[in-house]
């Protein structure tokens, strides 16, 4: 199984006795010796964080989380055409013993050294005609010697279904409720002895046969004496409940082999042109435990919890039955007091051609999916799928709709929009504007970005929007009024995968293109055959764009930086400075998806023009074949982008900064300094823009950190079975925990001072720590100064962990906020916070010969450890000696479990001689008297003189509620910043709260005198709808005036 996750280890061996036809017990290996690849209870790579804690629902009821999930109703066809592959090729049910006939044997080819082999029959089939009897083209015999012996029934339909079902299910065994049921048998389904039928004629006969009997041969067949199609239900075709026993039995029923007793038996009486398979009859079944399911549910949740079907099957109905239209009873099953959709996800083993067109019906007509498979990867990703459809919002999947969730900030950028079209393909008015005296009125900030994912499938949903719209205002001085527009730009996409720009780095040779040509290079680091890597490669090109979960995009636009820091920077109109020289380069959405690959977006066009998979993760793309398991997901690029202009090695430019999230533990830097600027910046040919990016030399990677160099690609165990951080590593690179935090950028002390990326260490296992080359080196509690310029690292500190403080391992998850002297660009400052509830402050010095330090870590706030700080603090300076710093404790992503007490958002003043002084402290719960789980949903937004905060409630009572977020608008001491009661003045009877939405809030974006928030599907503003296009200048928010953009 080339390409499966390398968590299918578990290697189960017994013995058992079976009995030849003559009744003698013969000691023998059965096929429980098979190479399951069924892993244990899987656990998040983030650990103490969940990121698609926003889809889980629902999840309980109040602190009972035993009924979490929707439903998963296995339905498996064990008829007897799933003991063959899709060649035609049976596998018989037992161990044949040499010794009992040796002759037999030797003319199947056993070698002298094996006792135990196995038979397997090409094109075997039972004909009735002039008596029972069976005929085959070919036998063969799988000795005790070969490899395929100990996994021989692999490769049958049965085989592929076990595999490919016990992946996706234990891999979802936390989040799902599954059940499963199987065929129905007719009289006599039984695990047969060894041989109990003959003869079988193979032509061209091959000689001796069984026993000398002239070239027929013995069978062993769980051959039924009443059809499978004739069969009543009784009860015993429910194998497992899904409210009972629950994925754990599911994987014990799926361990046992089909020659084991209690296993999944292939039987029928198939004969001549009967299939013995009853698929309406396994339907009907299926129906049944449906509704009793749904009728034993709790009350409360018959509404909101979604149930599935998963249907395998190896073929179409074997007998007159019309499962089409039983098939249509599931698109509306009224149970409980409730009428819910059940649709069915048909999952087809090797079908027939033939069989196809009535399987692809069943799907339809219940509002399912239909997948054809071959390999137990596809059934795997054909299961993953069917999860995440139960798993989209329930007006959604009761409406038959894919669901969409964002999970990012809204972000703003400028985009030339000159002669650009909509969505529809209509041109947009107004992109082009002059003044009274000819002179162009830029447009900046004109375009809206949000991030967030569809299910099923966990495609990016990454959607672009026109900010404003110019309109003919007389009154103002440009002869023009902005005013909010949100119309529909793009759905972000790919272009045909043969015309991507993907590129990767191999240490040693550089960036090279990734595609199927260079299989022979990438086969290793992929860790897969050159032929496989070619198929994985082509695989990994031809998928669309993956999930944005914790990446909030970056636009890139032109440079403008206000006022230019020198001569040098200048401006868009100065030829020959660095802004001056890009004033039309083209604006690029940058994200990390979890797909593998940073993603570059053009902002006109919305197609990716650009993607590059980082070294470390090319072992771990293999995973993507088998879909992607709600209850095991696997990151990639799962961080936010980071655009800055710097000065480096005395030359401006524009570097992007990346990290990984849950993905990995590197942090990549790539010149973007001069992307695009090959093709005119209004320019719609997408040849030509796509043939901008096409050279590696585009967009250089310039370093990363740790450096790849020390990634070790070979390592394979439990813990890290991707690779990790080899021998070569250094002690400060051993620190790097999982790259949550996103980087700061600046230039430190003065204008010769350096530009750093600053930046925290994110959460790693003590597991993984104490694994391999690591040695036991603590990792996620250090602080880096990183020079931009080469990636060294310039000084680090430690803030150590409290082990007393046992409720989360520490880290500097939240990205720090820099600052310096008010009313300068120079940092001299950082903050950061810790998931032991501490807020700390690093004073950045000034060493000797050109050396960096950091003074001793100061804590500025110490919230407890039932506070732990996940987000940035916003910082507003007030004259020259007052910093008021923002912070909210807790996340929307922290498991129920971990959670003691209600979070705060609280506010503090730094007057640089300690401890800061509380200014606020608002703790988070209750919203309008309904009790909840109350959370931050995103770092602090400063604006002018009001500090906005966006908190998202569930009702854990009421598991069926919408969440409901609400945007609060506080002054710097904790007052309320707006008038709420429309009394014309803003006092202690005005509501911190601006405002409720409902769904699940984003970070708040504040720009251009407003602020954006996406909560549900919905993207929205606050501020004058008429007061766009400002420019720069101080952000304030001056008009309450709250409308939804889309």
């Amino acid at each position: 199984m080339v390409g499966s996750r390398s968590s299918r280890l578990t290697l189960l061996m017994l013995l058992l006795t079976a009995s030849g036809p003559s009744g003698v017990g013969q000691a023998a290996p059965t096929g429980s010796s098979l190479k399951k690849r069924l892993p244990p209870a899987p656990s998040s790579p983030a650990f103490e964080l969940d990121p698609l804690r926003l889809i889980k629902s629902p999840a309980g009821v109040g602190s009972d989380t035993s009924n979490a999930g929707p439903n998963v109703v296995i339905a498996l066809d064990t008829s007897l055409r799933m003991a063959y592959d899709s060649q035609g090729t049976y596998y018989d049910l037992r161990v044949w013993d040499k010794d009992v006939d040796p002759a037999a044997a030797s003319g199947l080819g056993v070698t002298p050294a094996a006792r135990y082999y196995r038979r397997k029959f090409g094109g075997l089939h039972r004909s009735l005609v002039g008596g029972s009897h069976f005929k085959a083209t070919t036998i063969e015999a799988i000795d005790e010697t070969e490899a395929d012996f100990d996994t021989f029934f692999d490769v049958s339909r049965l085989g592929i279904s076990r595999d490919g079902l016990g992946q996706a299910v234990a891999e979802n065994q936390t989040v799902v409720r599954f059940g499963l049921v199987r065929s129905r048998y007719g009289n006599g389904a039984i695990l047969p002895v060894r041989g109990n039928q003959s003869p079988v004629n193979v032509a061209p006969a091959i000689l001796p046969g069984d026993a000398g009997a002239s070239g027929n041969w013995n069978v062993s067949v769980a051959l039924t004496s009443t059809t499978n199609v004739d069969a009543t239900a009784n009860g015993a075709e429910i194998l497992v409940r899904a409210d009972s026993g629950g994925a754990s039995a599911v994987l014990s029923q799926l361990r046992l082999p089909p020659d084991e007793d209690g296993g999944l038996l292939p039987a029928g009486a198939d004969a001549d042109s009967l299939t013995d398979a009853p698929v309406t009859r396994l339907l009907e079944d299926t129906r049944s435990e449906i509704v009793r399911l749904i009728n034993a549910d709790i009350s409360i949740l018959r509404p909101c919890r979604n149930t599935v079907v998963v249907l395998v099957v190896g073929g179409r109905e074997g007998g007159t039955l019309d499962p089409v239209m039983t098939a249509g009873g599931f698109a509306n099953i009224v149970a409980g007091g409730t009428s819910k959709p059940v649709p069915i996800f048909v999952v087809a083993v090797g079908p027939q051609a033939a069989d196809e067109a009535q399987l692809q019906q069943i799907a339809a007509v219940s509002r399912g999916q239909y997948f054809a498979a071959t390999s137990a990867d596809e059934i795997a990703s054909a299961v993953n799928h069917a999860v995440q459809s139960a798993y989209r919002l329930v007006g959604d999947f009761d409406a038959h709709r894919p669901s969409e969730f964002q999970t990012v900030g809204p972000v703003v950028g400028t985009v030339n929009l000159t002669g650009a079209k909509d969505i529809t393909g209509a041109l947009l008015p107004d992109t082009a504007i002059v003044n009274g005296s000819g002179t162009a009125i830029p447009q900046r900030g004109n375009v809206v970005v949000t991030g967030g994912f569809t299910l099923p499938g966990f495609r990016a949903s990454l959607r672009a929007f026109r900010a404003y719209r110019p309109q003919a205002d007389a009154s103002r001085p440009t002869g023009y009024r902005f005013g909010g527009d949100g119309t529909r730009l793009w759905v972000a996409s790919t272009p045909q995968a043969e015309r991507r720009n993907v590129f990767t780095y191999i240490p040693g040779t550089g960036m090279v293109p990734f595609d199927a040509t260079l299989a022979p290079l990438l086969r290793t680091y992929l860790r897969v055959t050159t032929d496989d890597a070619a198929a994985l490669i082509n695989f990994v090109r031809a998928e669309p764009l993956g999930a944005v979960i914790d990446s909030t995009p970056a636009i890139m636009d032109p440079p403008s930086i206000e006022p230019a820091p020198d001569l040098d920077y200048g401006t868009g109109g100065t030829a020959g400075t660095f802004a001056g020289d890009r004033r039309d380069r083209r604006a690029i959405v940058f994200y990390g998806g979890n797909d593998g690959m940073i993603h570059g977006i053009d902002a006109r066009l919305g197609v990716e023009v650009w993607a590059f998979i980082p070294f470390n993760l090319l072992p771990k793309l293999r995973s993507l074949r088998d879909g992607q398991p709600v209850g095991a997901f696997e990151y990639f690029a799962d961080s936010s982008p980071k655009i800055a202009d710097v000065k480096v090695n005395g030359s401006w430019r524009t570097h992007m900064i990346v990290g990984q999230g849950a993905g990995g533990t590197f942090y990549q830097t790539f010149d973007v300094s001069d992307a695009g600027l090959t093709v005119a910046s209004d320019s719609d040919n997408l040849s030509a823009v796509l043939g901008a990016f096409s050279s590696p030399a585009v967009i250089p990677l310039k370093w990363t950190f740790p450096k790849y160099e020390a990634f070790d690609y070979t390592l394979s165990n439990a813990v890290t079975p991707y690779g990790d951080l080899g021998e070569g590593a250094t002690a400060v690179e051993k620190t790097v925990g999982q790259t949550w935090s996103n980087p700061a950028v600046g230039q430190l002390f003065d204008e010769a001072g350096r530009y750093v990326m600053i930046v925290g260490s994110g959460y790693m296992s003590r597991a993984q720590e104490t694994q391999g080359a690591r040695g036991g080196v603590r990792a996620g509690t250090t602080v880096y100064v990183v020079e931009m310029a080469s990636g060294a690292v310039l000084e680090h500190r430690d803030v150590g962990d409290d082990v007393a403080r046992g409720l989360l391992k520490n880290a500097l998850h939240a990205d720090p906020t820099l600052a310096g002297h008010p009313g300068t660009r120079f940092v001299n400052h950082a903050y950061i916070g810790d998931t032991e509830g501490t807020l700390w402050r690093f004073n950045l010095v000034k060493g000797q010969n050109g050396t960096i330090g950091l003074d001793p870590a100061l804590k500025i706030y110490d919230a407890s450890e039932a506070n732990p700080i996940f987000n940035p603090p916003a910082l507003a300076d007030v004259g020259t000696s007052n910093r008021y710093i923002f912070l909210s404790t807790g996340t929307n992503i922290l498991p129920s479990a971990k959670k003691l007490q209600n979070f705060r958002l609280i506010g503090l003043l730094d007057t640089g001689s300690g401890v800061g002084l509380k200014r606020f402290e608002i703790a988070l719960g209750t919203t309008d008297g309904r009790p909840g789980d109350e959370r931050p949903a995103s770092a602090p937004a400063v604006a002018g003189d009001a500090v906005f905060f966006a908190t998202t409630t569930d009702f854990p009572e009421d598991p069926c509620a919408a969440p409901e977020s609400h945007l609060r608008a506080l002054t710097y001491v904790g007052g309320p910043a707006y008038d709420t009661t429309s009394d014309e003045k803003v006092d202690a009877r005005d509501s911190l709260t601006i405002t409720r939405m409902t769904g699940r809030a984003t970070t708040v974006a504040t720009v251009d005198r407003h602020v954006f928030v996406v909560a549900g599907s919905k993207l929205e503003s606050f501020g004058d709808p008429q007061d766009f296009n400002n420019g720069g200048g101080r952000p304030e928010v001056r008009m309450l005036s709250w409308r939804e953009v889309r």
